[in-house]
């Protein structure tokens, strides 16, 4: 491979301009080219064509990000937290319902829950948003018997598409 004297600062790149890239693994021919469009194909980057629906979306951490998908929605929010729900006992066929701030949530948002463990046989739980800035739990107990109140972590996600 020629040697590279003197590396010019570019001021802008095309999508079918080409880059040198010198390949180390065993056996290779050293220098090979590819295009900046070939080189960043499927990394999500400003101005790109992405396809989420097959694609893991790590460390997304901007509150402000703008996502598009195929059917014309944006997600142009996610507020998510963790926290804890307690419960009291419930009586047979009785409900209870408890709820948590989510910062920013509206009626309107999606929302994504999960809790970090199994609830007992019999007890349902469902959650919504069901205020502004407020996440509700309610739980059912099911069961012929009284069944013993208890603390439950959740996880709540808000998205909002436009």
């Amino acid at each position: 491979m020629a040697e590279i004297t003197e590396l010019v600062e570019l001021t802008s790149i095309a999508e079918d301009d080409e880059l040198v890239v010198y390949d180390v693994s065993v056996g290779a021919g050293n220098s090979k080219k590819v295009t900046r469009q070939k080189l960043l194909e499927g990394v999500a980057r400003n101005g790109g064509n992405h396809n989420f629906g097959t694609s893991e979306i790590a460390n997304l951490t901007t509150q402000n990000a703008s996502i598009g998908f195929t059917d014309g929605a944006t997600l142009t929010k996610v507020l998510h937290l963790a926290s804890i729900v307690t419960v009291g006992d419930l009586m047979s066929e009785t409900g209870e319902t408890q709820t948590v701030t989510l910062t920013g949530a509206l009626t309107t948002d999606q929302l994504a829950w999960a809790m970090n463990g199994i609830l007992p046989d019999g007890i349902f739980c469902q959650a919504w948003i069901s205020a502004a800035d407020t996440v509700s739990f309610r739980f059912y107990n099911s069961t012929g018997s009284l069944v013993a109140g208890a603390t439950y972590g959740v996880r709540v996600t808000a998205m909002r598409f436009a």
